[in-house]
């Protein structure tokens, strides 16, 4: 049976939980538990990608060349022009002045902040909270030294320089972007940095979560016939499209290192098990672009190595799919793949498929946040985890996210696997539908034969 890794630190993101409220319809504080593979599901206008936007924005802020302040509202990943786009106005007395997002961590400990309007400028961040077991440090802007230094335990506190006494020592909140960390510096004297003041390590932690989290975006444009390239490390920003997959490829086929060329193979492999082809590789047509290529057969014949075109001349699933499973080859240990619809324009067998090709991927240590509208994927997940060699029902947690009829708020309903793969309560819209369709069509088949 398949041994779940999570909750290990060694091996799984620290994030281990998002909460959120005050975003958009998910106004009510919701809660997402993180395992290997967290499946987002409900149906359409339902707040699903809501919450994701919320995180996402988080991650487009951080990416920002230029300091846009406390959010980046229109960038790549997520686009808003003005606060009251993303703030919850459910109804009457539900309408929210600020959102809150907070982070729990595998070591107890947690980091959470509230943004919103703010009183001299558009956006501010109204608090900055980092919690650990030996202390809970509350940051606002403008507060002051006392309030500060009050919160700190002595391992936090600045150290003093020597010939100073610690009363002659200041601490003031600095923002940066959407954090606020806590600085100290000697009163009336030099405009010099002490040691101890600065980013706790939950806040680096999340910092580290979200540079590296890869999104994959549900829309991801028509196949090119040529694509410019990017250097390859282990972050993505923006968003994750042909863009980024035509120059790792063309990386894993330059490096030398058996690594490169057994990612190359394993990716080849899921394409081919998937229905799609047995290869794809890149070739530089300048020093700035490359083409993608791609089998022209679903598998490996003689003389096949020969037979690739280009991705723009075969059907449209294999440029929608190439970059999944190309983002969760590249994605290390400890990385979050955040994938929207990656059924969209696969058959449903290769919906089926897809399910061990998620499998796969948290057997390497990826995390995996999948937002889908596909009972084919949901069942094979379920049949994996009941077969019970490849995945353990820790490794997949399961949401339904509805909204409420009147208010339009969403609610959200978790869900956990047993050892069968079943599910206790969990809305059964996905079966119910194609049952429903299903014995639409035997009724419309008894009606019409008993006519004759």
């Amino acid at each position: 049976m398949a041994t779940s890794k999570r909750g290990s630190l060694g091996n799984w993101p620290s994030v281990k939980a998002v909460e959120l409220s005050g975003f958009k319809s998910v106004f009510s504080p919701t809660t997402v538990d993180l395992a290997p593979i967290t499946l987002l599901a409900g149906a359409n206008s339902s707040g699903k990608s809501s919450f994701m936007q919320a995180l996402v924005l988080l991650k487009q802020t951080l990416e920002a060349q230029i300091d846009p302040g406390p959010l980046k509202l229109g960038g790549p990943n997520v686009h808003f022009s003005f606060a009251d786009q993303f703030l919850s106005r459910i109804g009457k007395g539900k309408e929210a002045s600020a959102f809150k997002l907070g982070f729990t961590f595998d070591h107890p400990g947690c980091v959470q902040l509230t943004i919103g309007r703010g009183k001299e400028t558009p956006i501010e961040v109204r608090e900055f909270v980092v919690e650990d077991e030996a202390s809970k440090v509350t940051l606002r802007l403008g507060m002051t030294s006392n309030e500060i230094e009050a919160q700190l335990p002595d391992g936090y506190k600045a150290q003093t320089p020597h010939g100073f006494k610690a009363n002659e020592i200041e601490y003031y909140v600095e923002p940066s972007r959407f954090l606020l960390n806590y600085q100290a510096r000697l009163k009336g004297g030099p405009d010099r940095l002490l040691a101890g003041g600065g980013r706790h390590l939950f806040t680096l932690r999340l910092m580290n979560f979200l540079s590296r989290f890869i999104h994959l975006p549900g829309l991801r444009g028509h196949p090119l016939r040529r694509y410019p390239l990017a250097a390859v490390g282990k972050a993505f920003p923006g968003l994750f499209g042909p863009e980024y997959t035509a120059s790792i490829i063309s990386a894993w086929q330059d490096a030398k290192g058996d690594d490169a060329k057994q990612k190359l193979n394993e990716v080849g492999t899921d394409l081919h098990d998937l229905g799609l082809t047995w290869k794809v590789a890149a070739k530089r047509v300048s020093d700035a672009e490359a083409e993608l290529l791609v089998g022209r057969l679903q598998s490996s014949v003689r003389g096949g190595a020969h037979d690739l075109v280009n991705i723009a001349d075969v059907g449209f699933g294999v440029s929608q799919v190439l970059p999944v499973v190309v983002a969760l080859h590249v994605a290390e240990a400890e990385q979050t793949v955040y994938l929207e619809q990656p059924e969209i324009h696969l058959h449903p067998a290769a919906q089926v498929v897809l399910a061990r090709v998620l499998a796969r991927a948290i057997a390497r240590g990826v995390r995996v946040i999948v937002e889908t509208h596909s009972s084919s994927l949901l069942l094979a997940l379920q049949t994996l985890v009941a077969e019970g060699a490849e995945l353990h029902p820790d490794d997949v947690r399961l949401y339904w996210f509805t909204r409420d009829p009147k208010t339009g708020e969403t609610q959200v309903s978790p869900a956990s696997l047993d050892q069968e793969g079943a599910f206790g309560n969990w809305p059964v819209d996905f079966g119910k539908v194609e049952l429903q369709l299903e014995s639409r069509y035997l009724d419309a088949l008894d009606a019409r034969h008993g006519a004759k």
